[in-house]
């Protein structure tokens, strides 16, 4: 088997390092990523670990350490120089592990730690030196491993475990607020990160998802131990926990792909039927997505917690890699690591060296084997994708270098130096506390934000938010309010009546579990709409002519919205905290819209407005609709009634212009 990968793995070093460019600066690599606006595959001469330079001098290290030769290492260091070059000369995309800036951070650590040079190191701390005050990012909308906070996270702990400068732990500080700052919160209390249009919900995996953050954090906890680092952990696995599918012992993957171009080609019933389909996750078993980087990550942390929980997972996970393996062993495969098989077998070395297992170490040799007898059918340019793949892809994720890492990773018997799937760091010597905000504030604020603004308004303690936990307000709200109230009576009132926060508690706990209940995924939503709204106007055009409706249309309520009613002004009650001067008592009506997956819009709608919205709630038809709706007013006259058509008929038109009223 050595002699046989030995030969493969000489193989793609040569041509990697026959295929340098040369200029003033240094060697460099043109190498191709994808573009996913113009949905082609660039040639790109860039900076990063996933598709770039930093990523190549990366495996050149790895593979210094393993031959020592000094042809090798030569080329590394003319290339590290053209790097910190670049980065110069270049401003960043973002400061992100694998993407950005963060990972040549990292990969400058590397190289010094092999020959010793300060130089190196300096310039590794200098790439980033304003990662936390640059303003083009506006604090990074990313919050990933790959090109967000929680990977700029990874890039930092690293240079501290280095230097142990105070300054990279106040950076620190800055990001790991970030993420505190922009959780998501779900209905059961538990939390996630990465959310967007185009994911149907927030986002499970290594590379973009939960699990990636959650490795951040433990990194997080190994070096500084604050207690709300763990609650985090435990809120983030118990999101990424509940999605667990485990009839296909795998957890899903909520990308969804742009479904705007259905949106003028298809036929109502194609449209739907495509909607349902999107409404399905896909399911993944790669490092980026899906079992094999979520079991690197439980392994790791089982690891270090030494919580059979996460031990389980990884298993889990190992064994739907190992199936995934086995199904595609006798064809062409990839051998990179972002998403192929390259990358799937860290898993199983990881397992092997955790704990020893024949079976797993002689799948991994076989593995590199079968990969070695298909570069020598179709040349080692074919591992990287031997179906239909742009020529001589040289990165490391998607290319020529990540199957040479996968060899390195088969080769050595212990891989913990080769740890850029699952960046790890050493614990410094020196521990801070990290100054970070109140997680539970920020949960329950985030969900209850006028209830919170009162109670503050009333104490400077939120007494009850120390003892109760999201999920548990949920399941038991009236249990909540009873405590809350009870701690209230301890402090001064301010003459703010104990029943406002209560009405505006029910308010807030209602539109949250409104949200949960809509567990329909964000693409089918959004395009949803879009369809309600083309229907719509289609209808107001065709079918409105001298304010008059065709009276066999059917009308509803739009399902992704909710009536709700009050005996309270909540609208008129603002945060931060402003109570009007004016009584805050008196009825009033809200409408709930979902807005998205993660957002519930609410305003307040006019008695005259709720009450045409009530009389289609059964889907009724123009004048099943205005003869409940006469009803109400008991309007029997000929006179009356032309003129109460007239307005009935308006407020309908406005309110399917807004989406509140849908055609059926």
């Amino acid at each position: 088997m050595d002699s046989e990968t030995h030969y493969t793995l000489n193989e793609i070093l040569n041509l990697i390092i026959a295929s340098k460019l040369k200029d003033e600066q240094g060697y460099y690599w043109e190498t191709i990523n994808y573009n996913r606006l113009t949905k082609c595959y660039d040639k790109i001469v860039g900076d990063s670990i996933y598709a770039g330079n930093a990523g190549i001098i990366l495996f050149l290290s790895e593979a210094y350490l393993f031959f020592k030769h000094q042809e090798i290492l030569d080329v590394i260091l003319k290339a590290a120089n053209w790097l910190i070059h670049f980065c110069e000369n270049n401003s960043a995309n973002n400061y992100g592990f694998y993407s950005g800036r963060g990972g040549v951070s990292y990969v400058l650590t590397k190289v010094y730690k092999i020959t010793g040079d300060n130089y190196l190191l300096a310039q590794a701390r200098r790439v980033m030196k304003d990662c936390d005050t640059d303003n083009q990012f506006h604090w990074m909308e990313n919050k990933d491993v790959i090109s967000g906070t929680g990977g700029a996270i990874l890039a930092l702990l690293n240079l501290y475990s280095i230097t142990e400068d105070i300054k990279i732990v106040k950076q620190i500080e800055f990001f790991t607020n970030d993420l505190i700052e922009n959780h998501c919160l779900s209905a059961n209390g538990s939390i996630y990160w990465e959310k967007s249009k185009i994911y149907m919900a927030g986002l499970c995996g290594f590379a973009h998802g939960v699990s990636g953050m959650l490795w951040v954090l433990t990194e997080l906890y190994k070096f500084f131990g604050n207690p709300d680092i763990k609650y985090l952990i435990d809120k983030a696995y118990l999101y990424e926990d509940q999605l667990f599918d485990k009839s296909h012992d795998n957890w899903p993957d909520f990308r969804s792909e742009d479904t705007s171009e259905y949106s003028e080609s298809l036929s109502e019933s194609g449209y739907r039927a495509q909607m349902s389909k999107l409404n399905e996750p896909g399911l993944m078993i790669a490092w980026c997505h899906g079992a094999a980087g979520i079991g690197m990550c439980r392994l790791k942390m089982y690891e270090f917690f030494r919580d059979k929980k996460y031990l389980k997972d990884a298993t889990i996970a190992l064994n739907a890699t190992i199936a995934s393996i086995s199904k595609i062993k006798n064809n062409y495969s990839n051998y990179t690591l972002c998403h192929a098989v390259g990358g799937n077998a860290y898993l199983l070395r990881q397992f092997v060296e955790m704990f020893p297992n024949t079976y797993q170490e002689e799948l991994i040799e076989n593995i590199a084997i079968a990969a070695s007898s298909q570069a020598k059918r179709i040349g080692v340019l074919g591992l990287v994708a031997p179906t239909a793949l742009p020529e001589n892809n040289l990165g490391l994720f998607n290319g020529l270098a990540g199957v040479g890492y996968f060899y390195l990773i088969s080769l050595r018997k212990e891989s913990k130096m080769m740890d850029i799937l699952i960046p790890e760091s050493p614990s410094p010597v020196k521990r801070f506390n990290l100054e970070l905000s109140n997680i539970r504030d920020k949960m329950f604020s985030k969900a209850f934000p006028k209830t919170i603004a009162l109670i503050k308004h009333v104490g400077n303690h939120i007494y009850a938010l120390r003892s109760l936990e999201i999920e548990q307000v949920n399941k038991h709200p009236s249990f909540f309010v009873k405590k809350m109230i009870k701690d209230l009576y301890r402090l001064k009132s301010h003459d703010l009546k104990n029943k406002l926060i209560k009405a505006v508690f029910d308010f807030e706990l209602s539109k949250h579990q409104f949200l949960s209940d809509c567990n329909d995924y964000n693409n089918f939503i959004f395009e949803y709409q879009r369809y309600v709204e083309r229907r719509n106007l289609s209808f107001l055009g065709n079918k409105i002519l001298n304010d008059c409706i065709d009276e066999n249309v059917i009308l509803r309520l739009n399902p992704y919205c909710k009536i709700y009613k009050s005996n309270w002004n909540i609208n008129q009650i603002d945060v931060p905290l402003h109570l009007p001067s004016k009584n805050l008592k008196g009825k009033s009506h809200f409408l709930f819209e979902i807005h998205s997956v993660y957002e519930v819009i609410h305003f307040e709608i006019s008695s005259l407005a709720y009450y045409i919205i009530m009389v289609f709630d059964g889907r009724n038809n123009m004048n099943e609709g205005f003869r409940k709706f006469c009803d109400l007013f008991q309007q029997n006259g000929a006179q009356e009634n032309h003129k109460l058509k007239n307005l009935f008929t308006q407020q309908v038109v406005e309110l399917l212009k807004r989406r509140l009223l849908v055609v059926i």
